[in-house]
């Protein structure tokens, strides 16, 4: 059977194997939904120039772009029936037409317009169900009530009524009803999509000698809520981190402020050896922007040695003695370092590394008494406050200069989110080098918090037995780690932050009963900048919540200059005093993930300066409320068989099955499987279950 000819759209004589999916995603439409299908009319506000079949070509290339604009795909396809035009008696019951548009980013609109890229097929709806979920019908409304034409109204809405989204427009009057499935997505969901399409089919109508790639889908009404969400004002601490901790040590002195399995400070006490320990830097000749590794195991003296870089003006850089020597040199060498502070195990290991090495015990106290009852004050909250290195995508790390100013204004910001406070007793279980642990140490600090240090063993070990010995009733652990504790046997924990990696439903699952909060943030932005609280049954487990402290922007992955429509998955832009100040020593790599002043923000508010922004390479989309859905990694994007993939969507829900303990999803380039997506997995310890049976032969799965 031949496709019906619509004018706008050639028939195709193409295989409709050629044909890919194009699912639009569902919205997060929250715990309450609607149980009736939903309607919404409108105008679209422009008019169309030139004969019925311009205009039908408009209106189906405008939905074309739309789906694009959704779902990340250059080639869309989506049910058509156009009234208008042709008739559709000869379609035959359970055969679907259906539209495929191929939309270049470097073509101009007029080449997209003229069908170029456009071909019509007629499927069988089984097949048609598998490739899309959207439909486009373009009918006469004021012919269809005067004829009482309700057996070919009845017949178009039957044909897609599968579909989650369907688009009706009148080419006459440019009268539109958007229908849909309540349960995929909100009526304010649905108004968005209205408007983004209200602007795409004025942006071709005006701008027809344009690349595609150039046109802004980004509407008046998208702008609005945009604003709105961005109306609170940005966090901007300009004080010092000794000086916050400080605060508290004047307010309550003998507050426990560390809690190790080696020892204990409260908070006059740690804040008095930071002082002699700050002292004898300066000596050494450490002052602001000088930078000091500290190399240590899980000990009380972590905490002593990084408020006592600060304190002497300083910006520490954490070192992991499990990492290779040359690993160690190399940063070292890059920031020059001259004196490092460690664990008196790793002294000989460090000797290659630094001039002078400063081991850190109760022994080396009993030798700075000289400095007793110095106070050390240096540095300004412009100084650098710690740098951590990030792995780089060529391999080389890149280390992230943090400044006082920045911590602060993101710690005060998170911390609070979080549910951190002086009554916090946080579980200090990263590693050093991760920022995690910075926001477990002196996030909690500045809050007043107490920092509970397990030994590296338990930490490995027997974490569930140390957080009931160290009382700590705060953590933020991976989703992964997580699933290695069992509930029961923590009765201390109140509060379970996860981050670092996508939240699971088995998470959800587990902890609910307690306050379980999803995190997220790059630590260029000084650790968290999302904080999504009250995690439980019904909530989106990829949802990272609302921004804290800064101002957030979702941009066209592939053009920083072009804001994304609200609900569109695009690459997430982080604004704020929490910014780092560069990538140390990497000009073009700082000049390439730190912007300043994109092109959308001249029709916005002028505001005081430029504004620097942080591209974090993470895929989001806004969800109805203004929170976040994370959709993947922008680096880990490949294209097969012409549709775009996210390597990082795929490898979440291989992860969330109790059976895998980690998987990974790759792309071979050699070998018999090249071509093909790969997913290579490690079973949990718990299944035993052969996953092909004993004697059978093992099968690749095309």
């Amino acid at each position: 059977m031949e496709p019906p000819a619509c004018g706008c759209i050639q028939v195709s004589g193409r295989s409709m194997q050629d044909l890919e999916p194009s699912i639009f995603p569902a919205f997060d439409v929250g715990e309450k939904t609607e149980s009736k299908s939903s309607g919404l009319t409108s105008r679209l506000g422009c008019s169309l120039r030139g004969d019925l079949h311009q205009t039908c070509s408009v209106l189906c290339t405008a939905w074309g772009v739309l789906l694009g604009c959704f779902t990340g795909l250059e080639t869309v396809c989506f049910g058509l029936v156009n009234h208008s035009t042709t008739t559709t008696s000869g379609h035959g019951r359970g055969a679907t037409p259906t539209a495929q548009l191929n939309m270049p980013a470097n073509e101009r609109i007029q080449s997209i317009l003229a069908g170029c890229f456009s071909n019509l097929f007629l499927l069988p709806e089984t097949k048609a169900q598998t490739l899309f979920n959207t439909a486009l019908t373009i009918r006469n409304f004021a012919r269809e009530a005067s004829n009482g034409d309700d057996e070919s109204r009845a017949r178009s809405q039957d044909s897609f009524s599968w579909c989650k989204i369907r688009m009706s427009i009148d080419p006459t009057t440019l009268d539109t009803l958007l229908s849909w499935n309540p349960s995929f997505m909100t009526r304010e969901q649905a108004g968005n999509i209205n408007n983004t399409y209200d602007k795409i089919v004025c942006e071709m109508i005006n701008h027809r000698e344009t690349l595609l790639s150039n046109l802004n889908w980004f509407g008046d009404q998208n702008e609005r809520q945009v604003l709105a969400w961005n109306s609170n004002p940005l966090s901007n601490v300009q004080e010092s981190i000794h000086q916050a901790v400080s605060k508290h040590g004047a307010m309550r002195p003998d507050a426990e402020a560390v809690c190790a399995w080696d020892g204990s400070f409260s908070y006059s006490q740690l804040l008095s050896l930071s002082d002699r320990l700050a002292c004898r830097l300066q000596a050494s000749g450490v002052g602001p922007e000088i930078f000091v590794p500290i190399c240590f195991d899980k000990s009380k003296w972590t905490v002593v040695a990084m408020l006592a870089v600060l304190k002497a003006g300083g910006a520490f850089l954490p070192l992991d003695p499990t990492h290779p020597l040359p690993r160690l040199q190399s940063l070292a060498r890059k920031v020059q370092a001259q004196t490092i502070l460690c664990s008196p195990q790793h002294q000989g290991m460090l000797e290659s590394v630094a001039a002078e090495l400063i081991p850190v015990d109760d022994q080396l106290f009993t030798q700075l008494a000289e400095y007793s009852g110095d106070k050390a004050n240096c540095g300004s909250w412009s100084d650098g406050a710690y740098m951590i290195f990030t792995s780089g995508t060529t391999g080389t790390p890149k280390g992230a200069l943090i400044q006082h100013g920045a911590l602060l204004s993101s710690a005060l910001a998170h911390g609070p989110a979080m549910m951190m406070d002086s009554n916090t007793r946080s579980l200090q279980f990263a590693a050093s080098t991760f920022d995690v642990s910075i926001t477990e140490i002196l996030t909690c600090l500045i809050l007043g918090g107490c920092v509970c240090i397990p030994s590296e063993e338990a930490r490995l070990n027997a974490i569930e037995g140390a957080i009931t010995q160290l009382r700590a009733n705060w953590a933020l652990l991976t989703p992964t780690f997580v699933k290695f504790i069992d509930p029961t046997k923590v009765p201390s924990l109140r509060t379970l932050v996860t981050g670092g990696e996508a939240m699971t439903q088995a998470v959800i699952d587990s902890w609910s009963h307690i306050n379980l909060i999803n995190c997220y943030g790059p630590a260029e932005t000084s650790i968290v900048s999302h904080v999504h609280p009250g995690m439980r049954q019904g909530k989106n487990p990829l949802n990272i919540g609302h921004q804290v402290g800064v101002h957030c922007w979702v941009v066209d992955r592939y053009n920083h200059d072009r804001l994304s429509p609200v609900g569109a998955v695009g690459e997430l832009l982080i604004e704020g005093h929490t910014l780092a100040r560069e990538y140390y020593m990497e000009t073009e790599k700082t000049s390439e993930a730190f912007i300043v002043d994109p092109a959308w923000t001249r029709n916005q508010p002028r505001k005081n300066g430029p504004r620097r922004m942080y591209k974090t390479g993470d895929l989001v989309k806004y969800n109805h409320d203004g929170t976040f859905h994370i959709a993947g990694r922008k680096g880990t994007q490949i294209k097969l068989h012409g549709q775009r993939i996210e390597l990082g969507e795929i490898e979440h829900h291989l992860n969330v099955s109790a059976s895998i303990k980690h998987g990974m999803v790759v792309l071979a380039k050699e070998g018999f499987c090249k071509g093909r997506l790969l997913a290579i997995v490690q079973l949990s310890d718990a299944f035993n279950q052969d996953l092909v049976p004993r004697g059978q032969p093992y099968k690749l799965i095309d």
